[in-house]
């Protein structure tokens, strides 16, 4: 990953053109702290001392349609580590099917999503 993702570029172009859209501005705000976050792991994963790959943003199409991406892949020796970023702050909860945060936000469990991404690869 050098620089920002395709649709993170597009909606700051669009941010700029447009009138106050306060959905368009929360998504913009995730997708800037998301790549904010991928850019910290991978700068921590350069530092490894040993002899490793890493592989960032990819996406896969399954034979059956199903498509899924993987922030990161570290690949050391035979052994691949899969990782998925998530950039949140504050205290979180997690259950089965949900993170959340107080009683005002939840988000699906990047956990479930890992998971998915693992048995897909």
């Amino acid at each position: 990953m050098t620089g920002k993702s395709e649709t993170l570029l597009l909606l700051e172009s669009l941010a700029i053109r447009m009138a106050s859209n306060e959905q368009l501005e929360k998504y913009l705000m995730r997708e800037g702290k998301g790549h904010t976050g991928e850019r910290q792991l991978l700068n921590e994963l350069k530092k490894l001392n040993t002899e490793h790959m890493i592989l960032s943003d990819l996406y896969f199409e399954t034979h059956s349609g199903q498509k899924f991406q993987i922030d990161h892949l570290l690949v050391i020796g035979n052994v691949l580590f899969i990782y998925e970023v998530k950039n949140y702050e504050g205290e979180w909860n997690y259950g089965n099917e949900l993170f959340t945060k107080g009683t005002n936000f939840s988000c699906p469990n990047p956990l479930i999503q890992l998971t998915r991404t693992k048995k897909l690869f």
